[in-house]
């Protein structure tokens, strides 16, 4: 049996597509709901954090990860999670 944590990383390595992406967060969402011990971060704060803090230690270990990534998109996406319906 496939634990949530491989599924969604089997689906974070096939994301090709914007579809790939919403399958992506819709099951990164559904396993959240799920009573397991995996989430670290159960609080919005703590979750942001979290993700900062990745990328920070993740571009001092290779700081070409993220050359082409798209940063003001990504920050829209967070930005528009706090109000969109």
């Amino acid at each position: 049996m496939v634990s949530g944590s491989e599924s969604l990383h089997n689906l974070l390595e096939g994301i090709e597509t914007q579809q790939d992406f919403h399958a992506f967060l819709e099951a990164l969402s559904e396993d959240f709901r799920q009573p397991t011990q995996e989430w670290q971060s159960v609080q919005i704060d703590t979750y942001l954090e979290a993700i900062s803090a990745f990328c920070r230690d993740r571009s001092k270990k290779d700081p070409t990860f993220f050359e082409a990534f798209p940063w003001q998109r990504m920050a829209l996406l967070f930005l528009a999670g706090k109000t969109y319906e």
